[in-house]
């Protein structure tokens, strides 16, 4: 998944982009995890996994809202059309490409003719999970919208800031009157926390410079593991209290593994976790095809997780490799003119 913003200085910053990379890889295992015991393996005592996808998921918010505000921050957004056009294409483009060939071939959409073909391979409606994808991208058109009012006065960050969470409390709250799934709104305080994050930076960085970094880990994953016993001991009944309860964990996690990963050394990350990195790169392509890839197994196959794994990495794999090549081949031809 997009995490990042495109060609600023990423020393400046408290994530770099191996460590972003790394969070990823833990994103999706978490999503590709609770999928399989949600989806595959529902009736398995193991499926008190089954909701750590919503982990995953919030991890994914909190990198794009972090991504996104980083590049703003140092850079702007230039011109508006094309910021937003190559956030479109990075995203929706191979979201389009795999939901063509999926519908097409895999769950072989019929009746209703051209046009319920058509709706089918624009949203990909026959997968659960491409909610995620059209998240992001109403985020994006939103960030843009809001932050563009202040493109020439960055001091009034904190008024955009403040129209965004008032945009996403608004969305939490229709969505759960009105009975919308709740994986449209339980993310969305993660992806307003690394906007947050993203914009106190240079504050963060300085303070894990100091003897308190320490405190900071415990503290935040003391208030996540009490948020987390919340959520599965209190709020049962009240299904409003609960969704509430939940968003708040997912900030918690997010928290964690933020100041976890920024704890250690940026140089010992790149080296130590570089093949962990690999996952977190192709963690889009994954994304994109894990379900398919489970639904081909159940087939052919009995449900085993390190099989889904196997082949939902190998399979994202190679579109990853795939994509870059025609990626090199684009560039090399607009060097040539």
């Amino acid at each position: 998944m997009e995490c990042r913003g495109d060609n600023f200085e990423e020393q400046s910053t408290c994530l770099c982009v191996e460590t972003c990379n790394c969070l990823k890889t833990v994103a999706v295992l978490f999503v590709l995890i609770g999928h399989y015991y949600r989806y595959a393996e529902i009736i398995s005592v193991s499926g008190v996994f089954r909701s750590v996808g919503f982990f995953g998921a919030a991890l994914f918010a909190f990198l794009s809202g972090y991504g996104t505000c980083i590049s703003y921050v140092h850079k702007g957004f230039g011109n508006k059309k094309h910021w937003l056009l190559r956030k479109v294409v990075r995203i929706y483009i191979p979201f389009l490409l795999v939901s063509f060939v999926s519908e097409i071939t895999l769950y072989r959409v019929s009746g209703g003719g051209l046009k319920k073909m058509f709706f089918s391979i624009l949203f990909n409606t026959s997968d659960p999970i491409m909610w995620y994808i059209f998240f992001v991208l109403i985020f994006n058109v939103l960030f843009l919208l809001v932050f563009s009012m202040l493109d020439k006065n960055k001091d009034k960050f904190w008024t955009a800031f403040l129209i965004l969470m008032t945009a996403g409390v608004i969305q939490i709250c229709i969505c759960s009157n009105f009975g919308i799934g709740s994986q449209w709104y339980t993310s969305t305080g993660a992806l307003l926390l690394g906007v947050f994050y993203a914009k106190l930076d240079k504050q963060i960085k300085s303070f894990i410079g100091n003897i308190y970094r320490q405190y900071g880990i415990i503290v935040c994953a003391a208030f996540g593991l009490v948020t987390m016993v919340y959520v599965s001991k209190v709020y049962n009944n009240c299904a409003f209290l609960k969704d509430i309860a939940i968003i708040i964990a997912g900030m918690a996690f997010c928290t964690i593994l933020y100041f976890v990963a920024i704890f250690f050394d940026k140089k010992t990350n790149a080296h130590i976790l570089k093949s962990i990195t690999l996952v977190g790169k192709m963690s889009l392509w994954i994304y994109l095809i894990h379900m398919k890839i489970m639904t081909i197994l159940s087939y052919y196959f009995k449900s085993y997780l390190i099989i889904f794994l196997i082949v939902s990495f190998a399979s994202a794999y190679f579109l990853y490799l795939m994509n870059n090549y025609f990626l090199n081949i684009k560039k090399i031809r607009k060097h040539k003119l």
